[in-house]
């Protein structure tokens, strides 16, 4: 359903729905899903099932985008995941997804719908009708996507042209390059996995925090090549695009944080965002402040990217004393030549 391997999981019999089923479709609370638990997460997670990939007249990988582009805006329960599910060899489809309570259910107010739909159309989606059935209402927020579906490709068109919000300095052109979209960038992902020398470190269930993540490509490729779980921080424009790329993309399982971080310590960022995390990104972005990263820095793995007129001696030093070993690992030249390490704790 999207590029990348979707997780199976296997249970004994099917989960007795926790809400009245829906016509194609049943949530469970009652399924372990602490593989999705994340950072300061105030929803309880179920599993919505599916007999089919179809949901409705959506797809089901389009209608979980959509859900989750309502959910990033504020209008519905978040999407962590979609998977599939084996019970007695039968492999059902099904979201790990936020779970909205009995005490919010209620008719929406009329104007707040009007609202929700008005803007939708504004992002380049519609629907085919509004969904009657009484149990699936609830006062602020939409559960039910089977009727929505994206026009054309005028949200993907929007993403292409708000690329340069990922921008950094003088040039025009996006900071980092989104093969997926046809964006070209500043910065190139191949080339950049090649200089921090990634094939080299197994990120087979890892959980993988960047710093200044741009539009969010180093998080997706550490998503691609086995990691679970990501967090990217950035401003609160940058972060929230990312988020939008990453849905739209098929990335569920990356949160971004937007904010300035360049006043907090790494152990205040470790309570905000709930680290400590396992690989740790820290790429070109000292303007952070230097004192975020040194002996803080709560990864087993930590990447270290320096600016233009960094040199190995430049961080060498600052380095040594807060790690077992630091490794020079050359320079990345795909943007300008820059200093890379190489640290574990």
């Amino acid at each position: 359903m999207n590029g990348l391997p979707i997780k199976h999981i296997v249970l004994p019999e099917l989960p007795t729905p926790s809400f009245k089923g829906g016509v194609f479709a049943k949530v469970s609370t009652d399924v372990d899903l602490s593989y999705w638990d994340r950072p300061h997460q105030t929803r309880r997670l179920g599993l919505k099932m599916f007999e089919s990939n179809k949901w409705g007249k959506s797809s089901l990988f389009d209608a979980t985008r959509i859900q989750n582009i309502f959910a990033i805006h504020g209008f519905a329960p978040y999407i962590l995941d979609l998977i599939k599910v084996v019970v007695d060899e039968h492999t059902y489809y099904a979201q790990v997804t936020e779970v909205l309570e009995e005490h919010e259910r209620g008719e929406m107010d009329p104007e707040l719908r009007e609202h929700i739909y008005h803007t939708a159309s504004s992002w380049g989606i519609g629907r085919y009708g509004i969904d009657g059935n009484h149990h699936h209402q609830y006062e602020k927020l939409l559960v039910d996507f089977q009727s929505f579906y994206f026009i054309d490709k005028q949200y993907e068109d929007q993403l292409r042209a708000r690329a340069t919000e990922s921008g950094w300095g003088s040039n025009p052109l996006p900071y980092q390059s989104i093969e997926e979209l046809g964006i070209n960038g500043q910065r190139k992902t191949q080339e950049r996995c090649e200089a921090y020398r990634l094939d080299e470190i197994d990120f087979s269930g890892a959980t993988v925090l960047d710093y200044g993540c741009s539009s969010g490509e180093m998080c997706r490729e550490a998503l691609r090549r086995g990691a679970k779980y990501a967090i990217g921080l950035d401003s609160v424009g940058v972060a929230k695009y990312a988020q939008e790329v990453s849905n739209y993309l098929g990335y569920f399982n990356i949160d971004y944080y937007g904010g300035n971080f360049s006043g907090h310590t790494y152990q205040e960022i470790n309570h905000m965002v709930g680290l400590p995390m396992d690989i740790v990104f820290y790429l070109s972005c000292q303007q952070l402040g230097e004192h975020t990263y040194p002996g803080e820095a709560t990864g087993r793995i930590f990447f270290l990217e320096g600016h233009t007129g960094d040199h190995e001696e430049t961080f060498m030093d600052k380095l040594k004393p807060h790690f077992t070993s630091v490794e020079y690992l050359g320079v990345s030249r795909d943007h300008s030549i820059r200093p890379v390490f190489r640290c574990i704790k």
